[in-house]
Formats: structure tokens, sequence, C-alpha cells
């Protein structure tokens, strides 16, 4: 009975541990994105600044 309640205490912590896991690869991915979507921005905004200056050239 023992070994049961061992085993089944193991398991949940292992669910535990994959659901920590699972959490900490979406808020991983979260963060990337908005990483990426800032980079986005600072490209378009540099882009659009430059467009801005080379009409201003012609």
């Amino acid at each position: 009975m023992a070994a049961l309640v061992a085993a089944s205490t193991a398991a949940a912590c292992i669910t535990g541990l994959q659901c920590n896991i699972f959490n900490a690869q979406l808020g991983s991915d979260a963060a990337a994105c908005r990483d990426l979507v800032d980079q986005h921005q600072r490209l378009a905004a540099l882009a659009a600044e430059d467009s801005a200056l080379s009409w201003r050239a012609w």
C-alpha cells in the first residue's frame, strides 16, 4: 500500500512539473513574440524615417 501511495504521489509531482514546464514554455514564447513585435516596430520606424529622408532628397 505504501508503494502505491508513493507512486501516486510521484505521478502527481511529475504532472505538476509538466504543467510548470508547459507554462514556462508559453511564457517564453510570449516573451519572444513581444521581442519580435518590438524589433518589427523599430525596423518599421527606421524604414519610414529613411523613406522620408530619401523623399526629401529629391
